[in-house]
């Protein structure tokens, strides 16, 4: 078990009887509903000194940092600058248009090689017809998306995938959503900590 997850358990077991905690997960439904049941369930320090000593922490005050540390963390996360997450945005904007872009294509292709045998197939050209429509309508919604994001950015020439532009926005993109698993990750530890707690203390 490594350092990050020794952390996890023993917080997890301090936050029942630190009550100053104010954590943005904290605020989700099951963890307030059970909060104040859970600190019903202990009746003293010794389990909890016995989850520190074994996870090796030296005080309270080491989980009123890590508390503090991660308060200020989630608290940037809230506070993703404006600019950079519109360049996120309109940089998943243009990989929705490039595949929007390449359907019409093909839809295109398709309903220019209608013959006259195939012509006559009035169920097979409607469908051809359909989806060249669907696809025409697709394009100009993802293409009016786009148009707007860069009156926003003030972007004068559209972002290719050559652009460095279009390669930073990706990177930004791709931290993004690693960062938000491992969020939800870190969030779900923590509710299950909360119910092995809680079924700890009931045995006591």
């Amino acid at each position: 078990m490594n350092l990050h997850t020794n952390r996890l358990l023993a917080a997890s077991t301090a936050m029942l009887i630190i009550g100053a905690v104010n954590l943005p997960f904290l605020q989700s439904t099951f963890l307030v509903s059970n909060y104040q049941q859970a600190l019903k369930l202990i009746s003293g320090l010794p389990a909890v000194e016995k989850q520190m000593k074994d996870h090796g922490v030296a005080g309270f005050d080491t989980f009123k940092q890590w508390l503090s540390e991660e308060k200020k963390y989630l608290e940037g996360l809230s506070r993703e600058p404006l600019e950079e997450t519109l360049q996120m945005e309109y940089y998943q904007k243009l990989v929705n248009l490039e595949a929007s872009q390449s359907a019409l294509d093909e839809a295109q292709s398709n309903w220019l090689v209608i013959t006259p045998e195939t012509q006559n197939r009035r169920d097979y050209t409607q469908s051809i017809e359909t989806k060249r429509r669907h696809a025409l309508e697709n394009h100009e919604k993802d293409l009016s998306i786009v148009q707007g994001l860069e009156t926003k950015l003030g972007i004068t020439t559209r972002w290719s995938r050559t652009s460095p532009e279009w390669s930073v926005a990706a990177e930004m993109t791709a931290k993004r959503r690693y960062q938000q698993c491992l969020d939800n990750l870190e969030a779900l530890v923590v509710s299950r900590m909360f119910e092995l707690s809680k079924m700890n203390m009931s045995q006591m």
